[in-house]
């Protein structure tokens, strides 16, 4: 208990140092072996543990409610990272079901991304089934308003849920990030 408690008191000192930072994932097409796009993964800088990956704090950071806040810094950081790269790769972010219930979420995002100078048509956003299973008119007004500006959703964890591809008809999804655990074992006896 002592532990967690720490851990959220230096949660709350590194959100005021924004001590989080984003690493980026190169993601490959399969056919050429190609970058066309990178995933950003959050890291915190702990001034006494070195660099944390989210396992080791988002727990924390959701029981506390500070996720939200760790989450706009990144996010921040990530729109200023794709203003300041020409590149013509995409860039997905995560974002938590919670987050996207927010009601000035998408609002929010694109503010950032705005006034970061990024182009909004490099942006994925990668979201739970959960998150448009809580509200579904509602999940896919928001999916609208953000692919009318050129932000497009990834469903990530594909597979660990109910899982169903009616979700493509459904909603404007891009692609599937299917869960290793739906195909762990296939081509397989």
């Amino acid at each position: 208990a002592m532990r967690l408690l720490d851990l959220e008191a230096d949660l709350r000192r590194a959100i005021l140092q924004d001590a989080f930072e984003p690493h980026f994932q190169p993601i490959v097409r399969l056919a050429d072996g190609a970058v066309v796009g990178h995933e950003a993964l959050l890291r915190w800088r702990h001034e006494v543990h070195g660099l944390l990956s989210p396992a080791e704090f988002i727990g924390v950071g959701e029981d506390s409610g500070l996720i939200e806040q760790v989450d706009w810094l990144m996010y921040r950081q990530v729109f200023r990272r794709m203003a300041a790269d020409a590149g013509t790769g995409y860039v997905s972010i995560n974002v938590s079901p919670r987050h996207f219930r927010s009601e000035d979420f998408v609002e929010r995002l694109l503010r950032l991304i705005d006034e970061a100078g990024a182009d909004p048509r490099r942006l994925r956003i990668e979201i739970t089934e959960v998150a448009l299973l809580d509200d579904a008119p509602r999940a896919l007004r928001m999916l609208n308003v953000l692919r009318s500006h050129g932000v497009l959703a990834l469903l990530d964890d594909f597979g660990t849920g109910f899982s169903a591809l009616s979700y493509l008809h459904r909603f404007p999804i891009q692609a599937l990030k299917i869960d290793q655990s739906f195909v762990l074992g296939l081509g397989g006896e």
